[in-house]
């Protein structure tokens, strides 16, 4: 969606900082994710003694965040909720009617960031530890963003820094926000810019809402490595400090996402004002309809 998501073809390696072209990564299909997804919470169900009968008693504990038959109950990393959610999002503002120009947002901030500790599996952060930050995240950005409608929805990023043992899962924003250009501007201002110098919110104007919405509610698939430049400072013509490339998820990270997401559904990792609310409201109105119902687990 944006440049710094698989940004160029150039890959800075940290042996000798030469340059040299990068494979580019391939999105997972649905089908695909669902397979990651599984073979991750068995082997660590394998990893903490589980087999035979019990093995598969434990393994539909967890069927509905990776099975297609239970894509209705919209678990946060279930490949196959993304479009019932983002196709009932999309009947739900069509029929609220908001006026004004949708932009498409990400909203990010260093404070939303979540430690992981790493074994041979890992023991990521509890849903406890993501619940307290997601109610930062709604305070934090309802205060921001205060005066204009928006609705937006968590997503989760595992990051690794070269040279650092521990990823981090950077929580932040997708979402639409009704205003205009002007007002943009002057949000934006709100966002300080984290750490490594990205923008605190990107925002790009929708002129294709199934697509900017489909983007807002997608499952983790992909993580993100960032390599610091060592030319930056020595070389004046070298303007770039820090470079970030796509990098695959492993097991280990996928049952992270698993174990910090626990039941959370879509609908729940959401935060919306003014007539955001009311397009939240119809669309939680319309999958019910359709037999949404939380995990009851």
């Amino acid at each position: 969606m944006y440049e710094d998501d698989s940004s160029g073809s150039d890959w800075v390696v940290t042996r000798d900082w030469k340059t040299k072209k990068r494979k580019r990564l391939k999105l997972p299909s649905d089908s695909e994710q669902a397979e990651l997804l599984r073979t991750a919470i068995e082997k660590k169900l394998k990893g903490g003694g589980e087999s035979g009968v019990r093995l598969r008693c434990a393994m539909r504990e967890y069927r509905h965040v990776y099975d297609r038959r239970d894509r209705q109950e919209l678990h946060a990393l279930n490949p196959y909720a993304g479009a019932i959610w983002a196709a009932a999002l999309e009947e739900a503002v069509a029929a609220t009617g908001i006026e004004g120009q949708a932009w498409f947002v990400t909203i990010i901030d260093d404070a939303w960031s979540l430690g992981t500790t790493i074994y041979s599996y890992s023991i990521g952060p509890s849903p406890e530890a993501l619940s307290d930050v997601l109610k930062q995240m709604r305070r934090t950005t309802g205060l921001r963003l205060r005066g204009v409608p928006f609705l937006l929805q968590a997503d989760f990023a595992v990051r690794r820094v070269v040279g650092h043992w521990e990823p981090s899962i950077e929580v932040h924003w997708h979402g639409l926000v009704w205003t205009d250009k002007a007002t943009i501007g002057v949000l934006q201002k709100r966002f300080p810019a984290n750490k490594i110098g990205a923008p605190g919110m990107k925002a790009k104007a929708v002129y294709g809402l199934s697509g900017a919405l489909a983007y807002a509610v997608k499952d983790s698939r992909l993580g993100y490595v960032t390599v610091q430049n060592r030319h930056h400072g020595m070389d004046s013509s070298n303007r770039k400090r820090w470079f970030h490339h796509r990098d695959t998820l492993q097991s280990r990270h996928r049952w992270m996402l698993v174990g910090m997401t626990a039941d959370l559904t879509k609908p729940e990792l959401c935060s919306a004002s003014g007539e955001g609310r009311i397009v939240l409201r119809k669309a939680l109105q319309i999958v019910k309809e359709q037999g949404y119902r939380r995990p009851s687990r």
